[in-house]
């Protein structure tokens, strides 16, 4: 009897009969390579990293940050990986935990996934780099990295309005407080809210507020403009400048100057535009 293995199939070529024996000429198949007839074994301990180039949103310099990876085990059994991280170009430093601890791992099920996150820092020059995960458990490892595109500071967008002083938006202009008792600063103006006694009338309760504007204390042309700020990083104060042209040379003098500390500003800043 031959033995035979079912990694390396026999094939009879040819039979040579010579009395009284006979001769069987055998030939064993080579396994099936991977991607050449079907896949081959999973190596000890394989694993996967992704993504392999996911793009964070753009970042501003001097930021910290975080990302999260995917690490997937397609195996049959339970591993517990360790985890380093690196970086490139304008990410300063990075760090991320290497699941090292003796009495509590974290282990991966076999055929599931698992999210791990990398914190890093950016430089204070804008530019580009990476931010990597690297998974290693019984001799196999895997990658995966983001591209991290660091950006400067930008100047505010402002457009100009078509403005009614009479019926201001006072919703769009930014608001402070702070300027006594039921008092405050809005659309660059001093406002102050006084309210009466209730009183009631046909059967309701009414009340009345009177409301002080420095504006029409001391009327004076007002301009009104659009201000976006920049995508990235958020200025500590936004400073404008009104300037005129003046006759007959067309010089521009400076009529109006304010100063806004942005923390009032309010919301995501890249997407909240004031007046």
């Amino acid at each position: 009897m031959l033995p035979s293995s079912p990694l390396a199939p026999i094939r009879l070529i040819t039979a040579l009969r010579v009395a009284p024996l006979t001769l069987l000429l055998l030939s064993a198949a080579a396994p099936a390579a991977h991607g050449q007839g079907g896949p081959g074994p999973l190596a000890p301990g394989g694993l996967a990293v992704t993504p392999d180039g996911g793009t964070e949103p753009g970042r501003a310099i001097n930021g910290n940050y975080s990302a999260m990876f995917t690490v997937t085990n397609p195996g049959g059994v339970a591993i517990t990986p360790t985890f380093s991280c690196g970086r490139t170009g304008q990410v300063a430093t990075c760090a991320t935990d290497p699941n090292t601890d003796p009495i509590d791992p974290i282990s991966v099920p076999a055929g599931s996934s698992i999210s791990w996150m990398v914190t890093y820092t950016t430089a204070g020059v804008a530019g580009n780099g990476t931010v990597t995960l690297t998974a290693t458990n019984a001799g196999a490892s895997d990658q995966g990295f983001y591209n991290v595109i660091v950006l400067g500071p930008g100047a505010p967008g402002l457009v100009l309005k078509n403005h009614n002083r009479d019926n201001v938006d006072r919703g769009m202009c930014l608001t402070v407080g702070g300027a006594g008792e039921a008092a405050g600063v809005g659309c660059g103006q001093l406002f102050v809210a006084h309210g009466t006694p209730a009183y009631s009338t046909m059967g309701k309760s009414r009340s009345l507020t009177l409301l002080y504007n420095s504006a029409q204390a001391m009327p004076g042309a007002v301009v009104a403009a659009t201000v976006t700020m920049p995508l990235v990083q958020q200025p500590i104060a936004l400073y404008l400048e009104l300037k005129v042209a003046t006759a007959p040379s067309g010089a521009l003098v400076i009529r109006d100057s304010a100063t806004y500390n942005t923390a009032g500003w309010g919301g995501t800043i890249a997407s909240q535009p004031r007046q």
